[in-house]
């Protein structure tokens, strides 16, 4: 994989500030508070891949559904702050990642919970 441009970097890091103070906005509207764990942003500039968590990892189809309904009000308030010539298309995905670090997470302290018993 092509590691990123300084230049596309400066602007995912750009994309990412002001797609999280919009939805800190919305944090009301969608009864959820959201934490983006992840931007994937295409090198052309032309689409935006969202990977978010809910808290307590709660994140159900109509959280992501919410959120995608919410793109077009959220890129025109990225677009008052956004000087460049495209604006990515956004779309809004569920980060399985840390929800499966949290399951490992629970079997490793349940295995050495039963092995320290085992050891007893």
């Amino acid at each position: 994989m092509k590691s990123k441009s300084i230049y596309n970097r400066r602007l995912e890091n750009h994309f990412f500030r002001l797609l999280a103070q919009s939805l800190e906005r919305r944090k009301s509207i969608l009864n959820a508070s959201i934490t983006i764990s992840r931007l994937d942003l295409t090198p052309d500039l032309k689409n935006a891949k969202v990977y978010f968590t809910a808290q307590k990892f709660e994140i159900n189809p109509q959280l992501i559904d919410d959120l995608n309904n919410q793109v077009p009000t959220i890129k025109k308030e990225i677009a008052h702050n956004w000087k460049y010539r495209f604006l990515p298309n956004i779309v809004f995905c569920a980060d399985q990642g840390l929800i499966e670090a949290d399951n490992v997470s629970v079997l490793l302290d349940k295995s050495i919970k039963d092995n320290s018993n085992l050891n007893e």
